[in-house]
């Protein structure tokens, strides 16, 4: 169990040498944040509200992935 716990903590580390899995984790973090924030400060507002609060967050989310990728051009 250890052994395996071990190897796994190696391929992680490795994958981190790679620039778009860097690329990934504060992404990941910002989903997590938005959807939790969601979750909790709009569940009894209006539907109209919370669509535009979901159709923003996917502006951004597109946005931020347009920067990764004009970046990951440049590397």
């Amino acid at each position: 169990m250890l052994r395996k716990s071990i190897t796994l903590l190696i391929s992680t580390v490795k994958h981190m040498r790679n620039i778009n899995q860097l690329f990934l984790i504060p992404l990941t973090i910002w989903s997590g944040l938005e959807q939790s924030f969601l979750g909790a400060q709009f569940t009894k507002v209006d539907q109209i509200k919370l669509n535009f609060v979901n159709s923003s967050f996917s502006f951004v989310l597109r946005v931020l992935f347009l920067v990764h990728l004009m970046l990951n051009m440049l590397v």
